[in-house]
């Protein structure tokens, strides 16, 4: 395996998939919360195959921190367009805002009281 790391890579991304789904499936509706870890398997497998089978290991990646405009620039970005989607949705009519603040104890009390009802 070290003379082919995307060999190494794909078995262990589906190895780290497969295990995830088993997980999913044998944890019941609980299992939906191994969803976020679901997402880093490509990542924890590109990780795991540059550790142990590829030679350079990160010696070829040129690893280092930027500087930190980028970094504010970045995350000025991702700001801004969160807010540009949810400025679309609001206008487009896919949200709409509550800003009495009684959303949330209202479901709860309805939520309370469907299941008082479904009890007795």
């Amino acid at each position: 395996m070290k003379k082919h790391p995307l060999l190494a890579y794909f078995v262990l991304l589906f190895l780290l998939c497969a295990g995830m789904v088993v997980g999913m499936l044998s944890l019941g509706p609980q299992g939906m919360l191994l969803i976020q870890a679901y997402m880093l398997t490509p990542a924890i497998a590109a990780l795991l195959t540059r550790a142990f089978f590829y030679a350079p290991k990160f010696s070829d990646a040129a690893l280092r921190f930027g500087r930190w405009q980028d970094y504010l620039k970045f995350w000025l970005a991702g700001i801004g367009i969160t807010t540009l989607s949810y400025l679309f949705f609001t206008l487009l009519g896919s949200i709409s805002w509550d800003l009495s603040g009684q959303t949330l104890p209202r479901r709860k009390f309805h939520s309370v009281n469907n299941c008082s009802t479904i009890s007795s």
